[in-house]
């Protein structure tokens, strides 16, 4: 079945959506605005995405739909968009872009007003999870939290739905060139996300729930997630710097197979 005879079960209203323009992570190279009406992508540098360079688009009366959690943008029946956003950053992949061996984002940003305000990078600590999954030639652990390619997240490797499984690391980021600077949030983005086999999101589980030890000061504290691909941030002020443990205490059950995934971390810090 191709991917888009399904859309007219999962069609999402645009309403909701309000006006948001992201600038690049790399300031006044890129944009991104999104709004319920009009998506415009503008690549002033030329920038490209790991050997590809995705051009300017201006898109209006598009189509949000949603394929098993997964949120896509449909303006072209063979270059459709994956967009990961929330009010603050935004993640963008092109169908037209993976066509080309890229599964890289083509864009990813900050929305402008918190432009100079919001640093991200991906963990530069060390990082280590509990178990991982293996699949054939490919190892679903620890270093795929560190990027953003898709159908590349961490997957336990537990017996059942990997309760109690962990993922150790330090709230450190790559800050102001300083590679080990103190982060004081981070970014969680859940599940398994893939372009041409969104199914996969719903198949596999989902962390619904983290317990969060701060092994540095022995405290302890629970965070909830959405069953959303989207970015969720979480505060780590007063934690800045110190290494955290992250134990899964709850899942949203995926509907083949008990594995749990989560997709990626993003560090961030909050002038």
């Amino acid at each position: 079945m191709k991917l888009w005879t399904i859309l007219l079960l999962s069609l999402l209203i645009n309403s909701g959506i309000s006006a948001d323009n992201y600038e690049d992570i790399l300031p006044g190279k890129r944009s991104f605005l999104m709004d319920k009406n009009h998506i415009n992508y503008e690549n002033n540098a030329g920038l490209g995405s790991r050997r590809y360079v995705f051009r300017d688009i201006d898109l209006w009366d598009y189509q949000l739909v949603n394929i098993y959690g997964i949120p896509f943008v449909k303006y072209n029946e063979s270059n459709p968009l994956l967009i990961l956003k929330n009010r603050e950053i935004v993640y963008v992949y092109s169908a037209d872009a993976v066509a080309h061996d890229v599964k890289w984002e083509i864009f990813a940003g900050i929305e402008e007003s918190k432009s100079g305000k919001i640093q991200l990078s991906f963990p530069t600590g060390s990082i280590k999870v509990s178990s991982y999954l293996t699949e054939g030639s490919i190892i679903y652990d620890e270093k795929f939290l560190k990027n953003s390619v898709l159908r590349q997240p961490w997957i336990e490797g537990a017996p059942g739905k990997g309760i109690g499984e962990s993922i150790t690391f330090e709230a450190v980021m790559d800050r102001n060139d300083n590679p080990r600077a103190a982060a004081n949030g981070m970014y969680l983005f859940n599940g398994f996300v893939s372009f041409d086999k969104p199914h996969l999101y719903k198949y596999n589980a989902r962390v619904k729930q983290f317990r969060v030890e701060d092994l540095d000061t022995d405290e302890m504290w629970t965070i909830n997630l959405i069953d959303t691909p989207n970015p969720q941030y979480y505060d780590l002020k007063g934690h800045e710097g110190h290494t955290l443990r992250l134990s899964i205490t709850d899942v949203y059950a995926g509907t083949k197979w008990e594995d749990t995934c989560l997709n990626m971390i993003v560090m961030s810090y909050k002038m």
